[in-house]
């Protein structure tokens, strides 16, 4: 990503089709806003163990994100019930979705 003062423009890798995150718990705020302005074209995206927000969710749309056929959200993402639904309104071509830990509790898993 390049910033100027007030314009923010997005190397683009429109050849990637898929990309694979592991185990990240310093993602940015709206990291899938990144991820879908640079890597358009993607169809398997893999945020295994990394949190992510709301916000985020609304980012991995078919607007956003219109090829991507799965989803691999494993491990400790910890996702809410309501981060769920609008993935579920906003990702109707998705095929293959793996969810890990959801709605964590102070209960054990």
């Amino acid at each position: 990503m390049v910033q100027n003062k007030k314009k923010v423009s997005y190397m683009k890798y429109p050849s990637m089709k898929e990309i694979k995150i592991k185990y990240s718990r310093k993602f940015e705020e709206n990291i899938c806003n990144y991820l879908s302005q640079s890597f358009p074209n993607l169809s398997k995206l893999s945020l295994i163990s990394c949190p992510i927000g709301i916000s985020d969710c609304e980012k991995l749309g078919n607007k956003y994100l219109p090829n991507l056929i799965e989803l691999d959200m494993s491990g400790d993402s910890y996702l809410s019930k309501e981060s769920l639904n609008i993935l579920s309104l906003n990702l109707p071509a998705l095929k293959v979705f793996h969810l890990g830990h959801f709605e964590h509790s102070d209960y054990s898993c």
